[in-house]
């Protein structure tokens, strides 16, 4: 006979989608969607008089996101 799966098992598979769910509703209200395309407008602007420091942002989010995956990698 085949186990039942645990809870937690199950929210780990449910949780995920549901919450890519729930942003993409919310960002997808008309005043919240104004927010972020005036954002947009002020970032590209920021980008296009910095874009060595945006290099540099970039370059720091990609630094760590190899550490986060280098630190979560099992032991062997």
């Amino acid at each position: 006979m085949a186990e039942r799966p645990h809870v937690s098992d199950i929210l780990k598979q449910v949780v995920p989608p549901l919450t890519v769910w729930a942003i993409e509703a919310l960002l997808k209200r008309p005043k919240i969607q104004k927010a972020v395309d005036k954002i947009d407008r002020r970032a590209r602007k920021n980008v296009a008089k910095n874009r060595t420091m945006m290099v540099a942002g970039v370059a720091a989010i990609a630094a760590g996101i190899g550490l986060i995956a280098t630190a979560s990698s099992s032991k062997k």
